[in-house]
């Protein structure tokens, strides 16, 4: 797992954060997956790339959390 931050991200945008208008998934030349985090009607400002793996276990471990559980870790592969 990799995260990539695509802009230069301070401290004091907003109340501490940015607000998120869209995530937008999808698939890798390498056949991973990729999800990009950032405004609605602007270019991403962070990037995940996922092994097809990691992308499983995200979906499991988010899908735990909708069933109820408290807490879900994903640990990135080596």
């Amino acid at each position: 797992m990799r995260m990539d931050v695509l802009v230069a991200l301070s401290a004091d945008d907003g109340d501490g954060g940015r607000e998120v208008g869209a995530l937008v998934a999808r698939s890798t030349p390498t056949g991973g997956v990729a999800l990009e985090v950032g405004p609605a009607d602007g270019p991403p400002l962070v990037r995940f790339a996922f092994t097809v793996a990691e992308a499983t276990r995200l979906q499991f471990a988010v899908e735990a959390i909708i069933n109820g559980r408290d807490e879900e870790i994903l640990m990135a592969d080596d």
